[in-house]
């Protein structure tokens, strides 16, 4: 099977307020399987966190949601094979007090905040490269993906 690549943002929660669990999950992730292909330290901008949760946008939840990323966080590209799917595994139900134990949202989620889940994934091919794009302007999407598709996200979608 082909390489699939991912967006993961560990959450500011973690980040900031817990940064040595921030190497726990980068540890599991390597443990995984999955190849850590990019990582930078990010404060998500207004815009970034619009377009990253602009499905959630008019959720009553939306401004819990945005503020669980609006300190610093991770940013990270992965990638392996079904990589989307395997992360989301690792991550867990989205409330941590459901998820499955040893997942990362089990184990390092706030079971009573559940926007502090430690981490977002991509639920798609299509939301990766989106969101990828967003904070890896310069990751060569055009490389795994076709040109015309990714042009499209990063113009649209660029913060």
């Amino acid at each position: 099977m082909a390489e699939e690549f991912t967006f993961a943002l560990i959450k500011s929660h973690i980040a900031t307020d817990h940064p040595a669990l921030v190497e726990a999950v980068l540890t599991r992730i390597v443990r995984s399987g999955l190849a850590i292909r990019q990582l930078c330290y990010v404060t998500p901008t207004s815009p970034q966190i619009h377009i990253l949760y602009r499905e959630h946008a008019e959720k009553p939840y939306f401004p819990a949601l945005a503020d669980s990323v609006s300190r610093r966080t991770v940013a990270i590209v992965l990638s392996g094979e079904n990589a989307i799917l395997r992360w989301r595994e690792m991550l867990g139900a989205t409330n941590p007090a459901n998820a499955a134990p040893d997942t990362l949202r089990a184990n390092f989620g706030d079971h009573k905040k559940l926007v502090d889940n430690v981490a977002h994934g991509s639920d798609s091919e299509n939301a990766a490269r989106r969101e990828i794009a967003i904070f890896f302007p310069d990751f060569p999407l055009e490389a795994y993906w076709p040109r015309a598709h990714v042009q499209a996200v990063r113009s649209d979608d660029r913060a």
